[in-house]
């Protein structure tokens, strides 16, 4: 592509109707000071033609203006559609239903968990007290002071440790060092959040 097809910028083709509009006012500006002075012969006549070039190049540099101000509002226009465009396909793979139905598999697999820890600590506090009464075992390592310890298959099991608000603290404490969100001090929650509605309408996820 040679220097005479590149396309020149609508900025660029401002600067350049400028400065032409600012070369003849220079021109005319001398012409109109040797009239002054008397010599209108051949001034008066330039001074004529100029004053028609400058209103050519005035009208050029407002053309000139004109789609510089199209392109910027085009240009903007583009800007805002994109930033759009990226606000649309960030939010909406985020939507309430997504995010009810991400919800619902959490909560299946909290519960889950909740409820293996509530039935090992039932194990190990049934199987201790019913080992316990047989005057002891190989498999029951302690038994005292609240405290039960089994052992099987290499495996120690002691109670308390997987108790459900045990298991839950646990997962808010991963959850926060994790992700740093500030589970300090859980926020209440009502009972018409969205994700809730969700559920409980049953809807289609």
């Amino acid at each position: 592509m040679t220097e005479q097809q590149v396309e020149r910028t609508p900025q660029q083709q401002l600067a350049e109707a400028r400065a032409e509009l600012d070369e003849l006012q220079g021109l005319i500006d001398g012409l109109e000071n040797q009239v002054r002075e008397g010599d209108e012969t051949e001034a008066a006549m330039e001074l004529g033609r100029q004053y028609g070039l400058k209103r050519l190049a005035s009208l050029r540099w407002e053309a000139a203006e004109r789609k510089a101000a199209r392109a910027e509002e085009q240009r903007r226009l583009q800007e805002k559609q994109e930033a759009e465009a990226r606000a649309s396909e960030d939010v909406l793979a985020y939507a309430m239903p997504q995010m009810a139905e991400l919800y619902r598999k959490a909560l299946e697999a909290v519960t889950a968990l909740v409820q293996a820890g509530a039935v090992r600590e039932k194990a190990i506090e049934d199987h201790g007290r019913a080992l316990d009464r047989m005057g002891g075992s190989d498999h029951l390592l302690w038994r005292g002071d609240g405290r039960t310890v089994l052992g099987f298959a290499g495996e120690t099991f002691e109670n308390g440790l997987c108790q459900p608000r045990v298991l839950l603290s646990l997962l808010v404490h991963h959850v926060n060092a994790a992700e740093r969100v500030g589970l300090h001090h859980l926020v209440p929650v009502g009972e018409g959040h969205p994700v809730r509605r969700y559920l409980e309408a049953g809807e289609d996820l």
